[in-house]
């Protein structure tokens, strides 16, 4: 493989060899749009891929989480009367709510706070075998959705300087 191969801007981008899924992805890519090895392209290709798994590993996580903590709330509110469930549900639609009316960079003030909170209240949580909220768990959920459409929003951006390559990847995508 030459110095400008798919593989090699791969491992230089990602610094890991590409899994035979990716090879068989990018040569797809390749084949369809007729992108040279040494086109830039790849580089925004790559990258974009790897946000993408990144997101994706991100939200299994959150959704593992989110599916244990459930497990313990149930566990822990089956005992509760009613109106503290209501109670909670409340809190956490109107914590959504705020969240939702903050400015994209408020946002990404609070989005940081939120997350070092987060990470210490659950291992406050594991020290002391308490669950973490839901408001905070809220917050999480919202904050990924939130910054792949930016990342999804900056590929867009990007990819309005060159429309037949956007073009060419929404056909093969079979997206019309």
């Amino acid at each position: 493989m030459d110095d400008h191969s798919i593989e090699t801007t791969f491992e230089k981008l990602l610094n890991r060899a590409p899994s035979e899924t990716e090879k068989v992805y990018l040569y797809r890519i390749k084949d369809a749009l007729n992108i040279k090895d040494d086109d830039p392209m790849w580089q925004i290709f790559i990258a974009q891929g790897h946000h993408i798994n990144f997101f994706v590993r991100l939200v299994n996580q959150l959704d593992k989480i989110r599916k244990e903590l459930v497990q313990e709330l149930d566990f822990k509110t089956g005992q509760l009367r009613n109106s503290a469930k209501q109670y909670a549900k409340d809190q956490a639609e109107i914590t959504a709510k705020e969240i939702a009316a903050e400015t994209f960079e408020r946002y990404l003030e609070y989005f940081d706070l939120k997350i070092t909170e987060l990470v210490e209240s659950a291992r406050i949580a594991e020290e002391n075998r308490k669950s973490l909220s839901v408001t905070d768990y809220l917050i999480v959920i919202f904050s990924v959705f939130s910054l792949s459409g930016l990342a999804l929003f900056g590929g867009f951006w990007i990819g309005a300087k060159q429309p037949e390559v956007w073009s060419s990847l929404l056909l093969i995508l079979g997206i019309n």
